[in-house]
């Protein structure tokens, strides 16, 4: 995990030299291909980013605020930019050397822990990762806490009820977000609801992240490469073998795909 997470900042690969002619054609051939195949992604992004809005009351599932292009002067509780937020972003769908490009962070919750090999990634493959009960709609900044692994969501006893906890003061404080500490996700449109296992999964990553201080870690990566120690014990050995425990131990929450 830790080669995964340095390689983000190596070496810039030589070029490779032309080929035939042929070779090249090939080569584009290809590349066009792979354009066409992230335009089509593109646009069933687009098209499930306006769903979740459609099934979220153009708000912030979290802090309630409208989405600023839907706003009007009816509307109250404030607006906010908002973003379609994946549970599970395209990062499980790429290869080592795509993953090596991502923040440090994020690469906490890639298909490299054994958690999202099983369960996740076969099922969210290629487009289905737009699927829509991987998708929220959320604040642009409360997106990036998300993403961080800063904020996240834990079931109740009452289907499709989560407590919000995040490690940032700031969410819920009066003068911050002001984020309410329980959320209800609704139907609309009879549009599928957040996943909850993959909420599940999501907050357990969250959860060992911190207790580990992998967390603290990968940011000091992400700040300074040279502080990397490839002989010491880091807590993202921790991390890795705390996620497989709950790999094994949450076995029950779905069959793999």
């Amino acid at each position: 995990v830790i080669v995964l997470i340095r390689s983000h900042k190596g070496r810039t690969p030589v070029p490779s030299g032309y080929g035939s002619r042929s070779s090249f054609d090939f080569r584009r051939a290809l590349i066009e291909d792979e354009m066409n195949n992230n335009k089509l992604n593109l646009l069933r992004g687009l098209v499930a980013y306006k769903q979740a809005l459609l099934r979220d009351n153009f708000r912030c599932v979290v802090s309630g605020k409208m989405d600023k292009q839907s706003w009007n002067s009816t509307v109250k509780g404030g607006a906010c930019g908002t973003q379609c937020a994946h549970i599970f972003g395209e990062i499980i769908n790429t290869d080592l050397g795509e993953k090596a490009k991502v923040s440090a962070v994020q690469a906490i919750v890639v298909k490299k822990f054994f958690i999202l090999e099983i369960y996740i990634s076969k099922e969210l493959a290629g487009a289905q990762i737009h699927r829509l009960d991987n998708i929220l709609t959320l604040d642009s900044n409360l997106h990036e806490y998300f993403d961080n692994l800063k904020l996240w969501f834990e079931a109740t006893e009452t289907a499709n009820r989560y407590n919000v906890v995040s490690t940032l003061d700031v969410v819920f404080h009066k003068d911050g977000f002001n984020v309410p500490h329980v959320v209800t996700f609704q139907f609309a449109q009879e549009l599928a609801l957040p996943n909850p296992r993959y909420l599940h999964i999501h907050a357990s990553c969250c959860r060992v992240a911190h207790m580990s201080g992998a967390i603290g870690y990968y940011e000091l990566l992400d700040d300074d490469d040279d502080e990397y120690d490839s002989t010491g014990v880091v807590p993202a050995d921790v991390l890795a073998a705390r996620l497989y425990d709950i790999s094994i131990s949450q076995s029950y929450l779905s069959d793999p795909v």
